[in-house]
């Protein structure tokens, strides 16, 4: 077991761990929000439906979200994407995207000069907007995107503390505009499409605490035995709910953490710009669309951009039967922020049609 100071240690870093994965409870029960292999889902809704067994009233829903998600990867690592209009805008984080934006000056170097030292911030050149592409890998194929929007500004996460301690009210505005966790999207369109691309329509509204939510991703790693194992290129589902803060957090109620140490805690894990839900995540779930019900269709209400989720018991090997998993936490950026930032950007968000 973690000792509280490692814990929170591990924890303030904001890493990711993996989780097994569980059959989905009734519907007429709480969700279990672990993964389940997309492939064994499909298969056995559809078998469901031909033999007379029960099939999940959502399953014709997320059949069509499915159809829209798809992996994206640069030499960065392996992010989720997920198509948000038929002419192929994919909605991403930017964090996915970032390395390719620095090279290709969409984001530019700018120096703020102190007599401790200097802080380096980027500045979005918008003029490179819908002009300016990227080459990265769509369902493990060479494509180029053009970068259609993000946040306004970057502050790499390194040089995060030392903007907090050197110049503080000035990180506040940077922080407030989206240069940090609260601008990580990115929404860049597919080139030379054969055709209209499945989508999600892009909600208005992200959603309450307790309203249930799901998502599907391409994760790097979910801890399951290394037959239905994922390596990134295998389509997972999750479903679970908004949590109303970090003290729903299993995890953390299982190590019995102090007040000041969950206090810390929510600090760096909690924003007004961002909802926290028990889906599961991981490396390579970044990007991923959160998915709520409105009405007779589901919208995308948010994007995936942090995750937290840890072993109780010391797992030894992937495929460890006996290791138990607390229910963990994910951080997603709010529908409204994306929407906010696109309408500073003079970016129509009309034109992702869905």
């Amino acid at each position: 077991m973690l000792g509280k100071k490692t814990f929170a240690l591990l924890f303030l870093g904001l890493l990711s761990f993996t989780v097994s994965a569980d059959a989905f409870a009734d519907a007429d029960q709480d969700i279990d929000p672990h993964w389940v292999p997309w492939s064994r889902y499909y298969e056995t809704q559809l078998s469901n439906s031909f033999l007379g067994g029960t099939v999940d009233p959502q399953f014709d829903r997320l059949v069509h979200y499915s159809s829209a998600v798809l992996p994206i990867s640069t030499d960065e690592g392996g992010c989720t994407a997920t198509f948000i209009s038929k002419q192929g805008h994919l909605l991403t984080a930017r964090h996915c995207l970032q390395r390719c934006m620095l090279r290709n000056k969409i984001f530019k170097a700018q120096i703020q000069k102190e007599e401790g030292g200097n802080l380096e911030y980027f500045t979005l050149d918008r003029e490179t907007l819908g002009k300016t592409t990227c080459k990265v890998k769509v369902a493990d194929r060479d494509m180029d995107v053009v970068i259609e929007a993000t946040s306004p500004g970057l502050i790499m996460a390194m040089t995060i503390n030392s903007w907090k301690h050197i110049e503080p009210e000035l990180f506040k505005k940077f922080d407030s505009e989206g240069y940090t966790d609260r601008g990580d999207f990115a929404i860049v369109r597919v080139l030379n499409l054969k055709q209209e691309t499945p989508c999600m329509k892009l909600g208005e509204r992200s959603p309450a605490a307790g309203e249930s939510v799901y998502s599907l991703s391409f994760p790097g790693e979910t801890g399951r035995a290394r037959s239905q194992n994922s390596d990134g290129t295998s389509k997972y589902l999750t479903r679970g709910k908004v949590l109303s803060g970090l003290e729903e957090n299993s995890c953390l109620q299982e190590m019995n953490l102090t007040a000041d140490i969950m206090t810390r805690a929510k600090a760096a894990f909690e924003f007004e710009e961002g909802f926290i839900t028990n889906l599961d995540s991981t490396h390579g779930s970044s990007g991923s669309s959160v998915i709520a019900d409105r009405g007779d269709q589901s919208e995308v209400v948010g994007v995936m951009t942090q995750a937290h989720r840890m072993p109780i018991k010391p797992q030894e090997a992937n495929d460890d039967p006996d290791v138990r998993y607390c229910s963990g936490a994910n951080q997603a950026l709010r529908v409204e922020q994306i929407r906010k930032i696109l309408n500073k950007l003079n970016v129509d968000v009309n034109g992702f049609s869905c």
